[in-house]
């Protein structure tokens, strides 16, 4: 089983600053995941806080294979027994990235972590 934990943090630009950002601190840091996980190729763990919701986390858990795994923008290929982790190319304003990225290749039992800062407009 691939597990993929997504956490994100949405503000707006009113909620930009040092007050707000003291708010948002360690929201983007991984948290344990929910258990029982279902059974599947590809779960997905979306963690999403948003400022209009005072920065309260609400979780999701996906099942679906591979194409879960698009969805988060992540491209997973088997090579043997290693997993490749690309990155697809994304609709943030910046930076902006019009190809794909490799972040690692993991074997059995191993853990990537992949932390992005990007800035998108028109959420």
């Amino acid at each position: 089983m691939i597990t993929i934990q997504r956490v994100r943090v949405r503000w707006s630009a009113a909620g930009r600053g040092a007050p707000s950002a003291n708010t948002r601190r360690g929201l983007d840091t991984a948290v344990t995941l929910p258990t029982p996980l279902p059974a599947d190729d590809v779960v997905v763990h979306e963690v999403l806080a948003t400022e209009t919701d005072g920065y309260a986390r609400h979780d999701e858990v996906l099942a679906g294979g591979l194409e879960r795994a698009r969805e988060v923008g992540l491209w997973l290929k088997f090579d043997g027994a290693e997993l490749i982790v690309d990155r697809l190319p994304g609709r943030a304003a910046y930076p902006r990235r019009r190809t794909s990225a490799r972040l690692f290749i993991l074997g059995a039992g191993q853990v990537g972590r992949y932390r992005a800062n990007f800035r998108f407009t028109g959420c």
